[in-house]
């Protein structure tokens, strides 16, 4: 890898499978210990910088092997958050079980690492990008709309507490299942974070601020979304991966995405679509409303082309048959009948069994 910036020079390695002895070189080790997969990650790169990265053939025997073809390309780092980007995108890290945190963290809890070097370094700016969003609410003249199945990180649910103690209009969407009493067991079962999503509420005073989910009781409310408001519209959406919990932050691989509707009317047509789901979803509606909603709104056959080849059009009629189609936003109900798990082969000609449809 190649720094466009300061031209310096660096090898990657594969951790989990090389080890560095004594005689080698940098280069001598990536040729004896060469990579032995297709998708390998960077988390070294520095933001707003131009990389080159070359990948290089290894050939020859095991005793003796030599570097044969290399190809080439480049890539750009975001600038990070606190820029004048309109649509940004942040990836944590995550991955405390990784070798590169071993390595900077002596393979210690972030608890027992000095200062918040440890939780930085693991949510490169994920936690950030809402926080930082939430930020510009500054008045009255501001709204916030909120929806959430996980929402008990306490340093981001205050964030929601700081921005209605400025004026801003603050309402949240979040999961509120009740748990069910076992007979059997004579105890009461969770059917969600509600206890732990009712703790963080409560922390931060925002019970008047919330609207509890409760009508759908076998399903995860998995929704992640935040859209801001200036003077009644719409300006920004928040979204991704990640639930407001140290895990999703910190502990696992997760994103953000946050697009502005000054980007362009795509976006902002987008941001309109997220704001009638959002007043959807406030009504707490059933398991059958909403799935009707979401089909209208968000059809299959829109992300079909006319082109969409005859097993796949398969799956669709199947998809719609057993009634599980799922938004980016909404799970729908558990209670469905399963869908066949179909994909397209080489030969275009019938389905397969596979697990990823």
């Amino acid at each position: 890898r190649q720094n466009g910036t300061s031209n310096e020079t660096s090898w990657i390695f594969d951790e989990l499978r090389t080890w560095k002895t004594a005689c080698e070189e940098p280069e001598e080790r990536a040729l004896r210990h060469p990579w032995q997969q297709l998708v390998i990650t960077d988390r070294t790169v520095v933001p707003g910088t131009l990389y080159q990265y070359t990948v290089k053939e290894v050939k020859g025997t095991p005793a003796a092997p030599t570097f044969g073809n290399a190809v080439s390309a480049e890539a750009r780092t975001h600038l990070g958050w606190g820029t004048n980007e309109l649509n940004t995108i942040a990836f944590n890290r995550g991955t405390t079980a990784s070798q590169e945190y071993a390595h900077f963290f002596e393979n210690k809890h972030p608890s027992e690492s000095q200062g918040e070097a440890a939780w930085q370094w693991l949510g490169k700016g994920l936690d950030d990008s809402l926080e930082s969003l939430l930020a510009e609410a500054k008045d009255s003249t501001w709204m916030i709309r909120g929806c959430f199945y996980e929402f008990h990180y306490m340093p981001l649910v205050i964030q929601f507490r700081q921005a209605a103690l400025r004026g801003a209009d603050v309402k949240l969407i979040l999961d509120w299942k009740q748990p069910t009493w076992s007979q059997k067991y004579r105890q009461f079962t969770p059917n969600g974070p509600q206890h732990m999503n009712s703790w963080a509420v409560d922390a931060a005073e925002l019970g008047p601020n919330v609207i509890k989910r409760t009508n759908m009781k076998s399903t995860i409310h998995h929704n992640k979304f935040v859209l801001l408001y200036k003077d009644g519209s719409p300006i920004a959406l928040w979204t991704g991966s990640t639930n407001l919990t140290v895990g999703g932050l910190f502990g696992q691989w997760n994103t953000a995405v946050t697009v502005r509707a000054a980007s362009g009317p795509e976006m902002a047509n987008l941001l309109t679509k997220y704001h009638a789901y959002w007043l959807k979803l406030s009504e707490d509606p059933d398991p059958a409303t909403i799935k009707e909603w979401n089909m209208k709104h968000t059809p299959l056959s829109s992300l079909l082309s006319p082109s969409a080849d005859p097993a796949t059009v398969e799956v669709e009629a199947n998809t719609t048959k057993n009634k599980t189609t799922k938004t980016p936003q909404e799970e729908t109900s558990t209670k469905a009948e399963p869908v066949p798990e179909e994909t397209v082969t080489k030969n275009k000609s019938k389905p397969v069994k596979n697990k990823a449809t």
